[in-house]
């Protein structure tokens, strides 16, 4: 089963105007997989200096900074990682979707997280 986090980042790669949009409806920390985070603010990064977002800036960007690539095993990894987002065939109009569902799973996440948190008190 593909994420939605891969459809969403595919989605970024693909259209990268729409990241403006997407940044209003999901955070860098609302991706529970801390290399689809790190990809994401990535790609912020890289679209807020104008430069070009895809697969090989944004693999570049990790590569080139090392608190980026700490996230990640290795080069490989990084490289790995991007070619996932890439194969993903992500359907442009469901963004809303897989936003809602990032969303939701991190709305789930918290609420567990403080659950567990009250009671080790």
């Amino acid at each position: 089963m593909i994420s939605a986090e891969l459809s969403l980042l595919s989605i970024c790669f693909t259209y990268p105007d729409l990241l403006p949009k997407v940044r209003t409806l999901v955070q860098p920390y609302m991706f529970l997989d801390i290399k689809n985070n790190t990809i994401y603010n990535a790609a912020l990064d890289l679209y807020d200096t104008g430069a070009s977002v895809d697969n090989v800036t944004v693999s570049s960007h990790i590569l080139n900074n090392k608190k980026l690539s700490s996230k990640f095993s290795n080069d490989i990894d990084v490289q790995d990682s991007i070619m996932n987002i890439r194969d993903v065939d992500a359907v442009v109009d469901n963004f809303k979707d897989y936003t809602g569902i990032i969303v939701k799973l991190q709305r789930i996440f918290r609420m567990v997280l403080m659950q567990v948190l009250k009671s080790k008190h």
